[in-house]
């Protein structure tokens, strides 16, 4: 089998920002899908043309070969940027082809499962209301009902004032965690929370917030500073007992490294979708259960979902995955992600029960673009 064309599919212009989609065809009829989001207009596009180029011709089965031929050529430009999140869409593709070329989903071709189901949390479960009790715990409330176990939120982004910098004063800090005080009055311990800081706060601030989040027994606290600096990290790690979790920003096994070697976080959270696709990611997880580290990966698209569900029922280090508010249709207009609902992109809806996915079954990923997304790109084409 040789691979013939590598084609990149774009949404509707209103999310043209968010997502590209790579399309890797071959001489045998097998197309591969692949997917990466967020950065430049047409920065990684630029990158999966490029790499496509080179593709030609080749056997896609060799992943890992061709992994590393793209993994060289990006070491010129420090391993990150448009040309991983380029490599990270391009790898995912190459194993969604590999899958339907043998008949059997991803996780088999990764060694199988160790689970039935990926646990999720709800991310975004508290956005899109005002701060009052009896509306926190309405959501928290419904949470419960939906089945969700687990949900995320950044309690803190509305006390972020440009005159301060990346400062938060206590009085901020105490406005803020009394909505998770009335998630714990609505639902008690029903209800695992997690603490998006979005890598805003400094060093001192990010202490102050992590350490008024150990009452409530949260599950982590995300990024509460810049993944950067692992000795700045680490300052904020000794001095809480909250959990961190860090490295969606993060690049590569390489930039992983660092911080378990210093024992800087207690969950990891790579984005397969950046960080270098399916082959990139089980070697993170990998690596990180050496130093008994879960990961908790970034997700914010469908196809990467999907990729994501694979790798985490072969790992063992599972913990939770996200799964954004916007995944579907149902919840969008509660959440306020208006227009960006996956499950139309796709040919299978993203259904979560129980707070968990359950494992695809078809070859390959077990999921194609939508009939909408495809009429679209072939009137543009």
């Amino acid at each position: 089998m040789k691979i013939t064309k590598v084609e990149v599919v774009e949404p509707d212009e209103k999310n043209a920002y968010y997502y590209y989609w790579v399309l890797i065809h071959t001489d045998e009829g097998i197309t591969g899908l692949g997917e990466t989001y967020h950065g430049l207009k047409g920065a990684a596009k630029a990158c999966i043309e490029a790499f496509g180029e080179g593709l030609i011709g080749k056997d896609p089965s060799d992943i890992e070969g061709i992994f590393q031929q793209l993994f060289h050529q990006s070491s010129y430009h420090g391993q990150q940027g448009a040309e991983f999140r380029a490599m990270s869409a391009i790898d995912v593709a190459l194993w969604d082809i590999k899958g339907k070329a043998l008949g059997v989903p991803i996780y088999q071709l990764l060694g199988g499962k160790c689970r039935d189901q990926v646990p999720v949390y709800f991310s975004g479960g508290m956005d899109g209301i005002p701060i009052d009790r009896s509306a926190i715990m309405d959501r928290a409330q419904w949470l419960v009902e939906q089945g969700w176990k687990a949900f995320k939120t950044d309690v803190f982004a509305r006390h972020r004032d440009e005159r301060l910098g990346k400062y938060i004063s206590l009085q901020a800090i105490r406005e803020a965690t009394d909505m998770l005080r009335w998630v714990r009055e609505a639902v008690g311990d029903q209800l695992e929370i997690c603490m998006d800081c979005h890598a805003y706060w400094d060093v001192p601030s990010a202490i102050k917030c992590a350490q008024a989040l150990e009452e409530f027994n949260v599950m982590f606290i995300e990024e509460p500073i810049g993944p950067d600096n692992a000795a700045a990290m680490a300052k904020v790690a000794r001095s809480t007992t909250t959990p961190i979790c860090t490295g969606e920003r993060l690049f590569g096994r390489f930039r992983f490294r660092e911080l378990l070697e210093q024992h800087v976080c207690d969950i990891i959270m790579p984005d397969l979708a950046w960080t270098g696709g399916i082959s990139e990611t089980r070697k993170i997880a990998y690596m990180a259960e050496t130093y008994y580290v879960p990961i908790a990966p970034h997700n914010y698209g469908p196809v990467t979902c999907m990729a994501l569900v694979h790798v985490m029922a072969h790992v063992p280090n599972t913990r939770y995955l996200e799964l954004p508010a916007h995944h579907s249709e149902n919840t969008e207009g509660i959440m306020g992600w208006e227009g960006m609902g996956w499950n139309r992109w796709v040919n299978h809806p993203i259904v979560a029960e129980n707070s968990a996915l359950p494992l695809p079954t078809e070859p390959g990923l077990g999921i194609e673009l939508s009939e909408e997304v495809m009429a679209r790109h072939r009137g543009r084409a």
